[in-house]
């Protein structure tokens, strides 16, 4: 069953969706996305399918300023998406969580019957480093695993930030309907004003939670070698390569077929949210 939510944080709305079954003592597992990325992206749907069959409450949700409206498969709102910043990121997660803990914005009675009160979070590369800072924040959070996460949220040259610095906008691409997708400069203002707040290498050291790092081997978009430099700052942590794949583990947006470097991705996760 899915049910889907709207949280209002600021001027911005988080829209998400709950995948459940009908099990209980269920935990909850938080699935972060990435950059440019959504609730609808690719394989998020069928991971959220897969852990509610195997007895989990799947919790995934749109960034408020993601750029996607709640049922879109492509950016629509890309005026929104320019605004984002690390810290929206950081205080939508940890809305939902202190919803979760809290209210019933979200979970309602039904489904907080059958809520064990255990949290696991999933990040996929951007949505990694978010999930270590918020596991952080909230070391109540028993396990965390991350899919080709970064190591670091600063992925510019000094040339591209002056020149950033000058126009007040960072290119990056158009929707599907031709409008341009920026980034405002308020990014790099936000990440320059918690530089060392926001650090996944520093951040991760003080993890008491379990960690279980999965990485494609041959992911271009974040390199293996950040999973090596979290994995040596990290404590209580597995890591898995998977060989012979890349950032999406071989699938696509849309998604079209499950491939069997996802199967494996999902299968080690679902191992590990069970032990």
């Amino acid at each position: 069953m899915i049910t889907p939510f709207s949280i209002q944080n600021g001027d911005a709305i988080i829209h998400g969706d709950i995948h459940h079954a009908h099990s209980r003592s269920c935990p909850i597992v938080l699935l972060i996305h990435g950059f440019q990325g959504s609730k609808n992206w690719g394989f998020f749907p069928i991971i959220a399918e897969e852990f509610a069959r195997k007895g989990m409450i799947s919790i995934m949700w749109n960034m408020s300023l993601n750029g996607y409206s709640a049922h879109a498969e492509f950016m629509d709102q890309p005026e929104l998406f320019a605004r984002n910043t690390i810290s929206q990121e950081l205080s939508d997660t940890q809305m939902i969580i202190d919803s979760l803990l809290h209210d019933d914005h979200i979970l309602n009675p039904k489904l907080r019957e059958q809520w064990n009160g255990e949290m696991y979070v999933l990040g996929h590369s951007r949505g990694g480093g978010i999930g270590i800072l918020i596991c952080e924040k909230n070391p109540s959070i028993k396990k965390l695993v991350l899919w080709n996460a970064i190591s670091r949220f600063g992925r510019f040259t000094e040339r591209q930030k002056k020149l950033w610095s000058e126009t007040g906008i960072f290119s990056i691409g158009t929707t599907v309907d031709g409008r341009k997708i920026d980034m405002n400069y308020s990014y790099i203002q936000d990440l320059e004003q918690h530089q060392e707040e926001y650090a996944p290498l520093r951040a991760i050291e003080h993890l008491s939670t379990d960690i279980c790092i999965i990485h494609a081997e041959q992911d271009m978009t974040v390199p293996i070698r950040e999973a090596y430099a979290l994995k040596e700052h990290a404590r209580n942590v597995t890591m898995h390569c998977i060989p012979r794949t890349g950032h999406i583990f071989g699938s696509t947006h849309p998604f079209t077929e499950m491939t069997s470097t996802l199967r494996d991705a999902i299968d080690i996760t679902t191992a590990f949210f069970s032990t």
